[in-house]
């Protein structure tokens, strides 16, 4: 019995070994390019987001979220006037994301695009 318990402990090593390069594949610096509606103030606009593991920071310091092993994102931040909560979700793939934000509870919407740099 205690080979048994010997090689639950190596595979549980393992598979913990394996998990921050599967939570990684998507680390890096990222363009994130929003359009939005004519009712937002703004109607577009383009920043930076750095994705570390599962974390996402903007170097604004103004947005920051979390990305799922799958792709699944969202971030959450402050328009670029100051004025609003902003929320971004939606899907990355190797290179690239889409998916959408909502301003202030949904006073305006649209949509959200990145780009691994």
């Amino acid at each position: 019995m205690p080979g048994r318990a010997f090689c639950l402990v190596i595979f549980l090593g393992v598979l913990a070994g394996a998990l921050p390069a599967a939570a990684a594949r998507f680390d890096g610096k990222w363009l994130l390019k929003f359009r939005a509606g004519d009712n937002c103030l703004v109607q577009k606009s383009t920043s930076v987001v750095i994705i570390a593991g599962n974390r996402i920071t903007g170097n604004d310091r103004q947005r920051f979220g979390t990305v799922s092993r799958a792709g699944k994102f969202r971030i959450q931040g402050i328009n670029s006037i100051g004025s609003h909560d902003v929320v971004m979700w939606g899907t990355l793939k190797r290179r690239s994301g889409r998916g959408f934000l909502s301003v202030a509870g949904g006073i305006c919407s649209g949509t959200v695009t990145l780009t691994r740099q």
